[in-house]
């Protein structure tokens, strides 16, 4: 009976919402800014470490960012500065961290960032998760973290060293260059092209084609892809190919088996 009360107990605890302990951040403070985005076309984001969030807004005609600051000690917090700056129709959002080697608590900036929907964005970011939604397009530079990009207008292009990276909802071409992790692409009108290092890759629900021109590891899935499919070298894994509008091609397959069902176009594996 009292084994089953402090489970009981323990289970209402954990319930409930934790508190920050200074292991997980012994000092911070915020970092606000906001920007005037009338007649600006392109955002531009340095991240650096941390979480990123970019959220598209419409009516609005101003970039707000919030941030928290996160650091070993209060002088190395006193370091880390978000600068803005606007040169003609360019806005910039740059964090500065201060440099060193760092064995525990490594000094980041946390960020929020609304800006008016009809923005380019160009981001940076060296790690930390990343999402990004509701903006016109988006160039994204980054090196470590998992990646959320849904919802945008126009084409997205991303290169990529580590982590899970998924694409959603994208009104133009999408062009990744991606390292290691597992890669998802759905809802994209214009052409998808890929080069993955290793990780498993799934495109579906294109309206157009989708060109793999270089995959080290991992499996293929594509399904529901309104134009021709092209692999130009596959190393390892299996590639299945399941409603293709068009031609269904691969010029090099290194290991793992190949299955395609649905292929109104001509199959070619070399």
């Amino acid at each position: 009976m009292r084994f089953a009360i402090l489970l009981i107990v323990a289970g209402v605890l954990l319930a409930l919402p934790q508190a920050s302990t200074a292991s997980d951040c012994p000092h911070s403070a915020p970092r606000h800014a906001t920007l005037d985005a009338a007649g600006a076309t392109t955002l531009h984001v340095d991240a650096r470490a941390g979480y990123l969030e970019i959220r598209g807004t419409s009516g609005s005609s101003e970039v707000r960012v919030k941030g928290e600051a996160c650091a070993p000690n209060e002088d190395t917090l006193e370091d880390i500065e978000l600068r803005t700056d606007r040169r003609g129709d360019t806005l910039y959002i740059e964090v500065e961290t201060p440099d060193g080697n760092w064995r525990r608590h490594s000094p980041y900036l946390d960020l929020e960032i609304e800006a008016p929907e009809g923005l380019f964005l160009k981001v940076e970011d060296t790690s930390g998760n990343l999402k990004i939604e509701g903006v016109r397009g988006l160039d994204l530079d980054d090196n470590s973290g998992n990646i959320i990009v849904r919802d945008i207008a126009d084409g997205v292009e991303i290169e990529d060293g580590s982590g899970e990276l998924t694409i959603s909802d994208v009104g133009g071409e999408v062009r990744v260059d991606d390292g290691s992790g597992s890669l998802e692409i759905e809802h994209v009108t214009g052409p998808v092209s890929i080069k993955d290092g290793s990780g498993e890759i799934t495109v579906r629900d294109t309206e157009s084609g989708v060109e793999i021109v270089e995959d080290g590891s991992g499996s293929i899935e594509l399904d529901h892809i309104g134009g021709d499919v092209l692999i130009q070298e596959d190393g390892s894994g299996s590639i299945r190919a399941e409603n293709v509008a068009g031609d269904f091609i691969v010029e090099r397959d290194g290991s793992g088996g190949i299955r395609y069902d649905d292929v109104e176009g001509r199959v070619e594996i070399r």
